[in-house]
């Protein structure tokens, strides 16, 4: 019985610190992710669920520290946002210069609505700011980067990689988690869902760890592996 307290104080415990991280996580999201980069401004920080890690105790794993300054995260984040948040926008910019032409016609035809001025300098006002957001997120983003040197760790296996370390870990599933994986000169970026980017410098890499790195992403991720150069 006793053996039965102990065991649900210890669960207790864990929960409390649990929590106690989560609170700090969202003073400082950067940390709880471990070098994560949101795609976009979110009110609400996407989170990620902690994954087991009974799996790898016997595997092998290419295990990184690493850092990335405010050109690696604008480089990054815009390789991204082409990828997605672009084509978002320019549908809506059609969409938008389609209805901003209706309006200019009727305006021509009347020059007295007043109504039809407002909401065609109001498609133009849209537009203008579902192009800026993306830019400044780059810009904020690539600013915090510069001014917060912060360090992480890293270990890529050949089904999952392990973001963090000690309590602040995350495996992230190849084909799951990870959805797409791109390579350029300087970066590889490794995109979680619709929410999140990791960066991972090349100049952070050891001797031979960036082919060993390149053969497996293309292995393991088949077509949504992508080159940028």
């Amino acid at each position: 019985m006793e053996d039965k307290y102990e065991k649900l104080e210890q669960e207790l415990e864990q929960q409390e610190e649990v929590t106690l991280t989560e609170k700090e996580a969202l003073k400082n999201p950067q940390k709880e992710f471990t070098g994560g980069i949101e795609t976009e401004e979110y009110d609400v920080v996407p989170k990620f669920t902690a994954s087991c890690e009974e799996d790898l105790k016997d595997k092998e794993g290419i295990k990184i520290e690493y850092s990335f300054n405010g050109e690696e995260v604008a480089e990054g984040l815009k390789i991204y946002q082409k990828q997605t948040i672009y084509k978002r926008n320019l549908i809506y910019t059609g969409i938008l210069f389609v209805i901003f032409v209706l309006y200019v016609f009727s305006i021509a035809k009347d020059p007295s609505q007043t109504l039809s001025i407002f909401l065609a300098t109001m498609c133009v006002v849209v537009v203008a700011y579902i192009w800026f957001l993306p830019a400044n997120h780059i810009k904020k983003t690539a600013k915090a980067a510069d001014e917060t040197e912060m360090r992480f760790q890293m270990t890529i296996y050949d089904n999952c990689i392990k973001i963090g370390e000690d309590t602040a870990t995350y495996i992230l599933n190849y084909n799951k988690e990870i959805t797409k994986i791109f390579e350029t000169v300087k970066l590889f970026v490794i995109c979680a869902g619709k929410e999140r980017i990791f960066i991972l410098p090349k100049r952070c890499l050891k001797d031979g760890e960036n082919t060993k790195i390149k053969e497996l992403f293309q292995l393991t991720m088949d077509d949504q592996y992508f080159k940028k150069f």
